[in-house]
């Protein structure tokens, strides 16, 4: 009888970390959800009353960037700025950014989200498609054409489910490994909303809230709204109050503060993740041992032998690239890969990708 190295490795998790979970967790008094608005200004939203708190200038043009992420693994929070192509990290203390790469293409990125691996997800509203972006080189990677036309809001729930909302409206979930949405349902519901919602953002309990922009006679207003990710019907909160420029408006959301996953969690999520892939005949046995040679080199707690566990990642990379339309479908290989590549950004910052 044959017993895989990721059978004893899913063991040797059970035994160390016990029930410990994997999904990100938000201490709830830590949560602030901050909004990037029109103007190019960020904010610190309080959802109930709608008030909202200036806490500095991102730098750039009116709607240059329309999107915002939190990496949970190392705390930051980024946008993405059209006009330079560049990927920005932004400070949420004062809003001040900076580059982390630029690109010379123009990528049509209207929304951004990390899963809780930390792989950031794109949607380009020029091709309707899902990416994956390498910010610190702005390397795109393309998943798949999406069907529908692309609105505004892009954000994971706490299970690395992935939501959008479509230009017509509608609250869509997507496949990470196609691109392909599932409708959920209508946000307006018979309302008779015109303005656009544009804001999406996961609390850590899975409260999604998303804003839209409406005109009134007084002028433009934000208004913030809690969605059920079931149904798609949205609740009113609270109309935002506060803006530095007259006629400004919040156009991206995105929760700050929540607790990242370690590098041994990562690797769970990963074995998890090849397992469910039902990959012909298992893993290799190349690939197994690859896996566990980094596991082995972890599990000595000697910061030493993260360079060994770096190399053994490396060469599962490796593996996979080689397998990747074969024994691995081209599109589980992606996953793999940007999963693999989290792992050992996490590991060491400075050490490079593998492709």
């Amino acid at each position: 009888m044959r017993i895989t190295i990721i059978a004893q490795f899913l063991l040797w998790i059970g035994i160390v970390f016990g029930s410990l979970s994997v999904s990100f967790v938000f201490a709830e008094d830590e949560q602030v959800l901050y909004g990037l608005s029109s103007h190019q200004d960020l904010y610190t939203i309080d959802a109930p009353s709608g008030a909202i708190t200036y806490v500095g200038s991102v730098g750039l043009n009116q709607n240059n960037a329309i999107s915002l992420a939190y990496n949970p693994l190392d705390g930051s929070l980024l946008t993405y700025a059209r006009g330079g192509d560049q990927f920005l990290e932004l400070d949420p203390d004062n809003g001040n950014s900076s580059v982390l790469s630029s690109s010379t293409i123009n990528y049509g990125i209207s929304g951004l989200a990390f899963d809780s691996m930390g792989v950031l997800f794109s949607v380009d509203s020029l091709l309707d498609a899902l990416a994956i972006f390498d910010p610190n080189t702005s390397l795109r990677t393309f998943v798949g054409n999406s069907d529908f036309p692309f609105g505004g809001g892009l954000s994971f729930n706490s299970n690395d489910e992935l939501f959008v909302i479509t230009e017509g409206r509608y609250l869509h979930q997507l496949d990470l490994d196609s691109g392909a949405s599932t409708v959920i349902g209508s946000i307006d519901h018979g309302q008779t909303y015109s303005g656009p919602w544009l804001g999406l953002a996961f609390d850590g309990q899975d409260a999604l809230y998303g804003t839209r922009r409406e005109s009134t006679p007084n002028g433009l207003v934000t208004e913030l709204y809690t969605i059920d990710s079931a149904t798609g019907n949205a609740t009113f909160v609270s109309t935002l109050s506060g803006f530095v420029e007259a006629g400004d408006s919040i156009i991206s959301l995105v929760f700050f503060g929540h607790e990242s996953n370690t590098v041994e969690q990562q690797i769970n999520i990963l074995i998890e993740e090849i397992i469910s892939m039902n990959i012909k005949s298992g893993i290799s046995n190349s690939l197994d041992a690859k896996l566990s040679s980094a596991i082995q080199a972890l599990d000595d707690n000697l910061d030493s032998n993260d360079i060994a566990a770096l190399n053994s990642l490396y060469a599962f990379c490796n593996s996979v690239t080689a397998q990747s339309g074969g024994v691995i479908s081209t599109e589980d290989a992606i996953t793999l890969i940007a999963k693999v590549n989290a792992i050992i950004d996490n590991l060491d910052e400075s050490a490079v990708s593998c492709e």
